[in-house]
Formats: C-alpha cells, sequence, structure tokens
C-alpha cells in the first residue's frame, strides 16, 4: 500500500507531515528507484489487511494504491 509519487522530494516530505499531521506513524518516504518521492504504507501477506490499511488511509483524505507485490525466490533441491 502506498501513496502515488509526489513531484518531487520536497513534496514526498511535506505529504509526509500531512500524514504525521494527521496521527499516522507507520510510513516510509521512498527516496530512489521505480516509486521516488512516494510513501510507503506498509506490505501485508493478507489482501483484508492492506486493504484495511487503504480504507484508513482514504478515510483520512489520501488516495492509496493497494498493488500486489511479488518477489523471486532462489530455491535449490536435489534431485
Amino acid at each position: 500500500v502506498h501513496l502515488p509519487p509526489a513531484a518531487d522530494g520536497n513534496g514526498a516530505l511535506q505529504i509526509a507531515r500531512s500524514l504525521t499531521a494527521r496521527g499516522v506513524r507507520d510510513y516510509y518516504v521512498v527516496s530512489t528507484g521505480e516509486l521516488a518521492n512516494s510513501i510507503s504504507l506498509g506490505t501485508y501477506r493478507e489482501l483484508r489487511n492492506a486493504e484495511l490499511r487503504r480504507d484508513q488511509l482514504a478515510a483520512l483524505g489520501f488516495n492509496p494504491i493497494l498493488e500486489p507485490r511479488t518477489e523471486q525466490v532462489r530455491q535449490w533441491w536435489i534431485d
């Protein structure tokens, strides 16, 4: 769950301050990569928990995005 990227780092910090002012403390300002200047609001194993988080932030006036996230994991086995 994340908020869309701001135009720049200052915009991302402004959004972070707005989150803090509304009582949200558990977020991370993404500074590099594809989602630079976005605000991460957590990763969740259960879809329902991600939906609840999205709905909580939406109720505070934000526009959170819920996207699936997958990671490739190396596996080793013996034949």
